[in-house]
């Protein structure tokens, strides 16, 4: 999920950078993965990396997620909810 939300180029220097280091806490991991991503994007609202990540990997319970799907004549929208406010679920869609 991390390397599908930050992409394949951001995701592989982030290993390569975090395999390099001494040490190998999952602190460090997130650090260096947001440095990465930080470098490497110009996003306007850039993700905060362990923020995104950190309800997946220590949350005991997994997100219940309610998704509708209305077309129209010349659109699609897509409602995506989780049932806590703990969740952020990246959304990706191909046409």
């Amino acid at each position: 999920m991390l390397h599908h939300t930050v992409g394949d180029e951001i995701f592989q220097k982030g290993i390569n950078m975090y395999m390099k280091r001494k040490t190998g806490s999952l602190d460090d991991f997130w650090t260096v993965m947001q440095s990465v991503y930080d470098s490497q994007t110009m996003d306007l609202e850039k993700i905060n990396v362990k923020d995104l990540m950190n309800p997946w990997i220590q949350e005991k319970q997994y997100p219940i997620l309610s998704v509708a799907e209305i077309f129209g004549s010349e659109w699609t929208k897509i409602f995506l909810q989780t049932a806590s406010e703990n969740w952020t679920v990246p959304l990706t869609h191909q046409v």
